[in-house]
Order: C-alpha cells, then sequence, then structure tokens
C-alpha cells in the first residue's frame, strides 16, 4: 500500500473528523481551529469529511509549493484534496501571511485563519 492510499484510508475511516497540527506556534488553540474548520463543513452541508489542518511558516508552504506545485514562492493557503464528492484532504495554512493579510485587510487574525 502506498503512503497515498493509506492517508485515503486513514481519512475514509475517520469521515466527520477534523486534525489539527502545529509547526508553528498560531495564537490560537487546536480546540479553537478544530470548531472553525467543523464550522465551515457544517456550512458546505457536508455529511462526510475529514479534514487535516496543518498551521505552519511562509518557509515550509513554500517548500511544499515548490514540491508540489512547482512555484518557488509562499502562498496563504494550500488544499491537498483526495475525494470527488466528499470533503476529504489536508490544507496548510501559513501563519505568517494570515497575520499579514489580516492587518492589510483590517481585521482580526483569527478572522483571516
Amino acid at each position: 500500500m502506498t503512503l497515498r492510499q493509506a492517508q485515503g484510508q486513514a481519512l475514509r475511516q475517520a469521515r466527520g473528523s477534523v486534525e489539527v497540527r502545529f509547526e508553528k506556534p498560531a495564537g490560537v488553540s487546536a480546540a479553537w481551529a478544530e470548531r472553525a474548520v467543523a464550522a465551515a463543513l457544517r456550512a458546505e452541508k457536508s455529511s462526510s469529511s475529514a479534514v487535516g489542518v496543518l498551521l505552519t511558516s511562509d518557509r515550509r508552504i513554500r517548500a511544499l509549493n515548490k514540491r508540489f506545485l512547482k512555484h518557488d514562492w509562499a502562498t496563504d493557503v494550500i488544499s491537498f484534496g483526495m475525494g470527488k464528492d466528499e470533503l476529504l484532504g489536508d490544507i496548510v495554512v501559513s501563519v505568517d501571511t494570515a497575520r499579514r493579510m489580516a492587518k492589510e485587510l483590517g481585521i482580526s487574525y483569527k478572522e483571516e485563519l
């Protein structure tokens, strides 16, 4: 079984779940981030979903962009979908970019996240 297949299997088994990981302090708790993602999933009226969220730095998201999307710059978010009809996959968020964007937009950091 490939890594991708194993990840897909794990996500299918965890339908309805949200997992949040931190590679960089984000100024929010995992519970807050999980509630925010769960609210977004409810807004999408998703009956089955499994989402992993990684809160990381500009440096890390730039490396992921370069590796998977073939561009060498940081973005605010990258998503990796694993299903067509369901909300399955991973979301990577740069907390560095979120902080800058919140300031630029005149909104709170949590609202931008």
